[in-house]
């Protein structure tokens, strides 16, 4: 490993320990303006302490946000040759209640001959994740969202978008608070670029497409159309 590589990684190391350290004494912050908050009634006090307490918790979040950020920056121990698939389904099946909830219909199938890519299978499902709540925020009931996994002969590329065959059907209106998306996709963007893939997105209108490239050397290949994870 070459000394830049070692100074990088201590900066990232050192700069997500303080972000942690930071995000606490924030919260605890947040915690007392909002038991002033039960304590006053009069302006203009309550409204200069609304408003730190609005600041302290945006700055919490953000130092949290900025710490996991700085983690996927960081190479993974746990690397491996993975199925995007599974991993996939893996997620959709933890999360099959809040679809149900939300009235939301996710569309997914296991393709027929799909290489495996070399990542952190902790860390893709956390993509994942993050991914399926960023579209979770941004959709309203009835949407359909279909996530394709598309292998070639040098990639792995995963799609979601909103499905082509219906129309959005919006019967409740989605958040309008995109924060927690436009945070979904970076952390996205940051497993994809250091899995060498590239990354694509967007929210308005939904929009994701990530390319891995294939591991080299594998030779494994799954035919398991039948077993298809549809709808969810």
């Amino acid at each position: 490993m070459s000394q830049t590589v070692t100074v990088n990684e201590e900066f990232l190391r050192a700069l997500s320990t303080g972000l942690h350290g930071l995000a606490q004494p924030l919260a605890i912050i947040s915690g007392y303006l909002e038991l002033s908050l039960d304590q006053q009634n009069g302006a203009p006090s309550r409204e200069l302490t609304e408003r730190l307490l609005q600041e302290s918790q945006r700055a919490t979040g953000i130092a949290r946000f900025v710490s996991q950020l700085t983690r996927f920056q960081r190479p993974a121990p746990d690397v491996q040759d993975v199925l995007v698939s599974e991993v996939i389904e893996g997620v959709l099946a933890d999360t099959r209640r809040l679809w149900e909830d939300a009235q939301i219909e996710l569309l997914f199938r296991r393709p027929e001959h799909e290489q495996r890519v070399s990542i952190s299978p902790v860390r893709l499902r956390e993509v994942v994740f993050n991914i399926l709540e960023a579209i979770r925020m941004v959709s309203a009931a009835r949407d359909v969202v279909r996530l394709d996994v598309r292998p070639q002969d040098d990639r792995i590329t995963l799609q979601i978008a909103p499905d082509q065959g219906t129309e959005p059907a919006a019967v409740t209106a989605p958040s309008t608070d995109s924060s927690h998306g436009t945070r979904a996709l970076a952390l996205a963007q940051a497993v994809v670029n250091n899995a060498g893939g590239t990354f694509s997105g967007s929210l308005e209108p939904l929009f994701i497409r990530a390319e891995f490239p294939v591991a080299t050397g594998t030779t494994t290949f799954v035919s398991t159309s039948a077993q298809a994870v549809q709808p969810f």
